[in-house]
């Protein structure tokens, strides 16, 4: 069971802004961040810490580079499927979750934007 203090950390931090991760990064980190942005140079399969029960969370994946890759979502996700970037340069797609403590649950997913 979280903290109150884990949980108002937490909140603070998702009020505060979006954490750029480096390009390619697979281990999200979403028990301590609740807005990531992502860039993708390659296939990748992600994975993730879960935040206490409750807790919602976006996933901003970018893409770089006109070759499509494909986003597989593993362990701490549950998903509709996976993801392709299709072949455009810089398109952006928003994935938002809530936890239950155990998994993020894909709330919506947008198209390329």
């Amino acid at each position: 069971m979280s903290s109150v203090k884990e949980q108002m950390r937490l909140q603070l931090n998702s009020l505060l802004g979006l954490v750029t991760l480096a390009n390619d990064t697979l281990a999200q980190g979403f028990g301590t961040t609740m807005n990531v942005k992502l860039t993708v140079t390659n296939n990748r399969t992600l994975t993730t810490t879960v935040p206490a029960p409750g807790n919602r969370c976006t996933l901003m994946v970018v893409s770089s580079g006109v070759s499509p890759y494909t986003i597989t979502f593993g362990t701490g996700f549950k998903t509709t499927g996976t993801l392709s970037t299709g072949s455009v340069d810089a398109k952006t797609f928003l994935i938002n979750f809530l936890s239950d403590g155990t998994n993020l649950y894909e709330l919506s997913r947008t198209v390329a934007i």
